[in-house]
């Protein structure tokens, strides 16, 4: 009997040892738990805040490229505005040049009479020469009311 009770006395010990490395293993457990789940969220927020930051990037870059076809748009816009002016002046300055030549044709043709005028030897001037002298042709009297 003593031996059955020294047995079951060292029975009870290892159940005692037993319960209480699981009761320590249970609070390991529950606190390793504890740890996971504390590491999780904190992973979930980390997941947020990177899809946060993801979604504002990509609000950012749409409105980058919204404002960049806007400001292609609008370079275009100007561009042709600036075509249609560069195109008007260059417009008004060929004019410009005609006018110019036309004006130096016709300064050296009043030249050329004045010259001819002087010397008696134009053909343009000889209806002016006959009605200074009060030889007019007829043509020359009638005018156009």
């Amino acid at each position: 009997m003593l031996f059955f009770a020294s047995t079951v006395c060292v029975f009870v010990r290892q159940k005692e040892e037993l319960i209480k490395e699981l009761a320590k293993s249970d609070k390991e457990a529950k606190e390793t738990k504890k740890q996971f789940s504390e590491k999780i969220k904190s992973m979930k927020q980390e997941l947020e805040k990177a899809k946060k930051e993801l979604d504002d990037s990509k609000k950012t870059l749409e409105e980058y490229e919204s404002k960049a076809n806007y400001e292609v748009s609008e370079k275009q816009k100007v561009e042709a505005e600036y075509k249609k002016k560069l195109q008007t002046v260059e417009t008004k300055l060929q004019a410009l040049k005609r006018k110019q030549k036309v004006r130096k044709c016709r300064a050296v043709e009043v030249q050329i009479l004045q010259i001819a005028s002087s010397n008696g030897n134009c053909d343009k001037c000889t209806p002016v020469n006959p009605m200074r002298r009060g030889k007019t042709p007829s043509h020359f009297l009638l005018r156009k009311p």
